[in-house]
């Protein structure tokens, strides 16, 4: 399989299928998981004044699975959750799907996207699009440095999210010094992220999801309960911290 058909699949959102049994349970963590978003302080403006703008910086195909089925994708149901927690609130989404793109196109398409949504929060799952092109680290690096240098000039906070992992990826692409990548640039940059690479990869080795399932009715069924467990953990983390 092509590395660009190979992310392609990874980052696609569920096809509707039966959930596994741990859909609805709570969500399970590894003994030593932290996701601390500290103060999220321009999130917690907004909602004080009634109304929170949050952008996701998706791919094409998560854009076009929202399109066609919007509760499927993580960060609507992260939405969903914030507008239970804060009924006050106006509460908007808006996907940017430019995860794809170039370098340079991405930084252009982002800045149009900053001034078009005035978000208080962005999310970002960042280094799978480029660990599959095969991107220099080093401008890898620069990137999220310069995403997290835009969002928080643009007077909003950012969450940054690790790739995903799944074991037929990992036998084809070099995740872990992307992963690395982002870890790093958060905490220079100070600012939260998750471990999604970890978190999945804690869930396939403890039998808890087959994130290596050749069944596409079970593919789709596990990719449906790691987006509700992802929005689950994004959304607990943004309501603690606005509080």
């Amino acid at each position: 399989m092509k590395r660009r058909a190979l992310l392609a699949a990874l980052m696609a959102s569920p096809v509707v299928g039966p959930p596994p049994a741990a859909a609805g349970t709570q969500v399970p963590l590894p003994d030593d998981f932290s996701f601390s978003v500290g103060a999220l302080d321009a999130a917690q403006a907004a909602v004080r004044q009634g109304s929170l703008n949050v952008v996701a910086i998706v791919g094409r195909t998560l854009s076009r699975e929202a399109a066609r089925d919007p509760a499927s994708i993580y960060p609507n149901r992260v939405v969903a959750r914030l507008r239970t927690a804060w009924p006050k609130a106006a509460i908007t989404l808006g996907l940017l799907p430019i995860a794809s793109a170039e370098t340079a196109q991405f930084t252009q398409l982002l800045s149009v996207g900053l001034a078009q949504h005035k978000p208080g929060l962005v999310i970002w799952g960042a280094g799978g699009t480029a660990a599959a092109r095969g991107d220099d680290l080093d401008s890898f690096h620069s990137q999220v440095r310069d995403v997290i240098s835009a969002v928080q000039a643009a007077g909003a906070n950012l969450i940054l999210m690790t790739p995903q992992y799944a074991p037929m990826v990992a036998r084809l692409l070099n995740l872990p010094p992307y992963r690395l990548a982002v870890l790093q640039e958060a905490l220079q940059g100070n600012v939260p992220v998750l471990d999604r690479y970890e978190l999945l990869r804690y869930w396939n080795d403890n039998a808890i999801l087959d994130l290596d399932a050749t069944d596409p009715v079970v593919q789709g069924s596990v990719a449906r309960i790691v987006n509700e467990w992802i929005a689950d953990i994004l959304s607990a983390g943004i309501i603690r911290a606005v509080g």
